[in-house]
């Protein structure tokens, strides 16, 4: 049996569909007032190249966000290539 949340309890019968390929049917039966099992979560994504100047002070702030909202995921992204305020790295 598959449960999930919702304001409309009933049962529920579903499946998936992509192209020809169809999946088997399942029953899910939504109860009234139950709790999701899942939870929102915000992803951050950090870019910073080693030839600018102000990217890697923003990390402290960045850092502090996330240890006071545990539901953001933060992701780095670091690279010499990697374009940010408007400025290249020197050739």
């Amino acid at each position: 049996m598959n449960v999930f949340a919702t304001n409309l309890p009933g049962s529920y019968q579903v499946k998936a569909q992509n192209g020809n390929f169809v999946s088997a049917t399942i029953n899910i039966i939504a109860e009234n007032g139950a709790k999701s099992v899942f939870t929102q979560k915000t992803i951050a994504e950090f870019f910073t190249g080693t030839w600018c100047g102000i990217c890697p002070g923003t990390l402290i702030p960045l850092d502090n966000y996330t240890a006071a909202n545990t539901s953001t995921i933060m992701v780095g992204i670091h690279g010499p290539v990697q374009k940010c305020c408007g400025r290249r790295p020197a050739r």
